[in-house]
């Protein structure tokens, strides 16, 4: 039996050596798929790297897209930004007139004494309480109360008074006192005007 399966394992070397021999095609077609063959499993090891290399480029090229489409919306946003600026830049000094960085009680002091002496009333007395310059404030906004006195014709006076409402430096109204001035001369009726009130400043 031993022989037999040796016998036929022979005879089918031989027969197949014999069409190896006489049969150039199948030489030709196996020697093609075993070329392949190598070039295809020495390839994958070879062009392995490759194809990581060429994956992460494109995952990093993705990202730089993204990143590029991201500042240019940034960049879009600031030059809107910047046009909206320069359109309200020539008001933001008004503004801080208005609504000051600091107290500046002496600014509208100097306000009030321009503003008296142009209609004719004058300052007699002020007074402000005290302001915490720096440092955390106790109100928020940030107040501090002033108190003024003027003296004046009852006409020069009402002038006064309209026109003060009409400063660019917001005061919050806490009392007003009007009355005759005691002692005044009867012809000139002069009138005493005290004014109290808060004004507000965003540090």
């Amino acid at each position: 039996m031993q022989k037999s399966w040796r016998a036929s394992y022979q005879r089918y070397l031989k027969l197949l050596s014999l069409t190896w021999q006489k049969r150039q095609d199948i030489r030709a077609y196996i020697g093609i798929l075993l070329s392949l063959s190598a070039i295809s499993f020495f390839g994958a090891f070879a062009l392995r790297p490759t194809l990581i290399t060429i994956g992460e480029l494109v995952s990093q090229i993705k990202t730089q897209k993204e990143t590029l489409a991201q500042l240019d919306q940034k960049v879009q946003n600031l030059q809107t930004a910047s046009t909206n600026f320069n359109k309200v830049k020539s008001d933001l000094g008004l503004v801080d007139q208005a609504m000051p960085a600091s107290p500046k009680p002496d600014a509208f002091l100097r306000q009030i004494e321009a503003l008296a002496a142009q209609e004719g009333v004058a300052v007699q007395d002020t007074n402000i309480e005290k302001i915490i310059l720096k440092g955390e404030q106790k109100s928020n906004p940030p107040t501090f109360k002033i108190t003024f006195t003027t003296d004046g014709e009852y006409i020069n006076t009402v002038s006064f008074l309209h026109k003060l409402v009409s400063l660019r430096r917001e005061l919050t109204w806490d009392s007003l006192t009007l009355g005759a001035k005691a002692g005044a001369d009867e012809g000139g009726r002069p009138i005493s005007l005290t004014i109290s009130g808060q004004l507000v400043f965003v540090p």
